[in-house]
């Protein structure tokens, strides 16, 4: 699998409100307690608690990284710039 994400691409994301919507596989910005700041989507829930996942071979592990409480989710990406145009990622507006 390809990455969504390359060097030198950019996203645009809004700020999430604590009642906002998340789906699976949405694309969110989330602070990791360990990593910093990770961007990747959204694979599962388990109540308060969110499993992610990436779309590269390099990325890290859905074990690896752990369950993230949904608090730690900052952003939902909506747009993503790359070098060939942009690209409308928010399900909501498909």
């Amino acid at each position: 699998m390809s990455p969504l994400l390359n060097e030198g691409d950019y996203v645009v994301a809004k700020a999430l409100l604590p009642d906002d919507q998340l789906h699976v596989d949405d694309i969110v910005i989330f602070d990791h307690p360990d990593v910093g700041p990770v961007v990747k989507s959204v694979k599962t829930f388990k109540g308060t608690v969110v499993q992610f996942c990436g779309q590269s071979p390099l990325s890290m592990g859905s074990d690896e990284m752990g369950w993230i409480a949904r608090d730690r989710i900052t952003r939902k990406v909506i747009l993503l710039i790359t070098s060939t145009g942009i690209k409308k990622i928010d399900k909501k507006t498909e």
